[in-house]
C-alpha cells in the first residue's frame, strides 16, 4: 500500500515504542502533524527549539525511553544546537528531525534555507543526514535511531524536505518494523 512518506516516519516512531514526539513546528512539517492525527503518538508543544530538545532529551533520561524532537528547518535546528551538543557530551541517545524547506529552494538564499545545514547539525550528533527521496524517509528515521542507541549513545539529526513528507512511498509498515529491530549499528559512517 502506497501512503504519504510522513505516515512511515511515524510508523518507524511506533514500531519503535516511541510515544511522545516533542516539537515546536512550522509550515514544513505539516504533512507530519496531519499524519499524527488518530495516533497513539503524544505530540507535546514546546514554544523555543532548545526547549523542545532539552525536553525530548530529559524525556528520554527520565523515561528510559528514546526522545524524539522535530524542529522546524534551519532556524529550528540553529536554536536547538546548544542542547544536541549536551546530549552528546553526556552520552544521551536523541533523535532530532527537522522539516526541511521544500527542495526546489534548498540552494536557494530564500527564507530559512541553508545550504550548510548538516555541517551545523554534525558537528554536535553522531549522525546528521537529509532524506533524498519519500522511499528513504522510512529507513533514514530507523538508521537514525539505532545510530542514537548505539554505544556511546548520542544524538542523532535527520533533515527531511517538506516535499518529500507529503509524497507518497511504497515503502511499507512491515519494512519500517524490519529496520527498527535490525542489529545495532556497531560503527557510525
Amino acid at each position: 500500500d502506497d501512503m504519504r512518506a510522513a505516515e512511515r516516519f511515524l510508523d518507524v516512531l511506533e514500531a519503535a515504542g516511541i510515544d511522545t514526539f516533542f516539537g515546536l513546528p512550522g509550515s514544513t512539517e505539516a504533512p507530519l502533524l496531519e499524519a499524527i492525527r488518530g495516533r497513539d503518538l503524544r505530540y507535546v508543544l514546546a514554544l523555543h527549539e532548545g526547549v523542545a530538545v532539552s525536553m525530548a532529551d530529559g524525556y528520554g533520561r527520565v523515561s528510559g525511553r528514546l526522545g524524539v524532537v522535530g524542529l522546524h528547518t534551519s532556524v529550528g535546528t540553529l536554536n536547538g544546537l546548544s542542547q544536541m551538543m549536551n546530549a552528546l557530551r553526556d552520552s544521551s541517545p536523541l533523535i532530532v528531525t527537522a522539516g526541511h524547506k521544500d527542495r526546489a529552494v534548498l540552494s536557494e538564499e530564500g527564507f530559512c534555507a541553508l545550504p550548510g545545514l548538516l555541517a551545523a547539525a554534525r558537528a554536535v550528533t553522531k549522525w546528521a543526514h537529509q532524506s533524498l527521496s519519500a522511499d528513504a524517509v522510512a529507513g533514514d528515521l530507523a538508521h537514525a535511531l539505532r545510530v542514537a542507541t548505539a554505544p556511546p549513545p548520542g544524538p542523532a539529526y535527520l533533515a527531511v524536505p517538506e516535499d518529500l513528507l507529503g509524497d507518497e512511498t511504497s515503502t511499507g509498515a512491515e519494512t519500517a518494523a524490519a529496520i527498527v529491530s535490525a542489529p545495532p549499528v556497531t560503527s557510525v559512517p
